[in-house]
């Protein structure tokens, strides 16, 4: 699942791997502050993806979260300490 500001519009979202070997795109719905990833993703630890959202190339670092930890704060300390600090506030935040 991804996670980004619910935005009043529509927005373009293309997703590919850095060699380009996988791609997918579609539209981030308004409103929406969370995406599923395509099911044939290659999601893998460390991978990393070009994300595009309207025009705009942002290069992601995939960080699988261990599934042993024992709560949703458990995940959002694991973040953190991976440096994917805006990734655990917005844990934080939804489950606010």
């Amino acid at each position: 699942m991804f996670w980004h500001p619910g935005e009043r519009k529509t927005k373009r979202l293309d997703i590919a791997t850095l060699d380009q070997s996988w791609k997918a795109n579609g539209q981030w719905p308004a409103g929406s502050p969370t995406f599923a990833a395509p099911p044939d993703m290659p999601i893998a630890d460390n991978a990393m993806f070009w994300f595009t959202v309207d025009g705009k190339d942002e290069l992601i670092k995939f960080r699988a979260v261990p599934k042993g930890l024992p709560s949703w704060k458990a995940q959002a300390a694991w973040m953190a300490r991976k440096n994917c600090v805006l990734q655990a506030l917005a844990l934080l935040d939804e489950k606010d």
